[in-house]
């Protein structure tokens, strides 16, 4: 009995001893912690801390919200959308009449040409880079075909891109946050904010 009360002091006195010997490194440690989820600064003033944000979206899942996002007097369906090399390519099928009306190929004879051997209903594809400048999504056509032939971009109706833009914007960029970076990989888009 009294081994074992002697052996109990013992462990007691220990722990009270480890105790005050570590406080200054425990409570150190905690205030450490403590500054990096706060964020405190040089100066003692407080912040909070920084929080990221980041989304990716699958090619299923942008073709979804494209078609849904198109404006249905754009002369465009069966949209496809696929992400690879910093690219975004858009694919459907389109009247082509509406898409180059005759009027305005007027003034391009050599589209006029190429429009006389594309089918009214013919496939078309557009391939988009994206960029962000000060925080704001942008989209810049790098391509534009319609039937087998290429197509100036500038004839590339901008309700494409306004409607890919806003299928990013609208679906995945938080007004709480700031947009910093859109990367296209193979399969994906990834979008990070702070």
């Amino acid at each position: 009995m009294k081994i074992s009360r002697a052996l109990f002091l013992l462990v007691c006195l220990v722990l009270v001893i480890g105790a005050y010997l570590f406080s200054p490194l425990l409570t150190g440690l905690a205030e450490s912690k403590r500054q990096e989820d706060v964020g405190l600064h040089s100066d003692g003033s407080e912040q909070p801390a920084k929080a990221e944000l980041i989304i990716i979206m699958t090619e299923k899942k942008a073709s979804s919200l494209l078609n849904s996002a198109i404006d249905k007097e754009l002369p465009v369906e069966d949209l496809s959308v696929s992400f690879g090399g910093g690219i975004i390519v858009v694919r459907g099928s389109a009247l082509c009449d509406e898409i180059l009306p005759s009027d305005l190929l007027l003034k391009y004879p050599n589209l006029w040409v190429i429009k006389s051997f594309i089918p009214e209903v013919s496939e078309f594809s557009v391939s988009l880079a994206v960029n962000v400048e000060n925080g704001e999504l942008k989209i810049d056509p790098k391509s534009f075909a319609l039937g087998n032939y290429q197509i100036p971009t500038g004839f590339l109706p901008e309700e494409i891109c306004d409607a890919v833009c806003g299928m990013i914007s609208e679906n995945y960029i938080s007004e709480s946050f700031v947009l910093r970076s859109v990367e296209v990989e193979q399969g994906t888009i990834t979008v990070a904010m702070d």
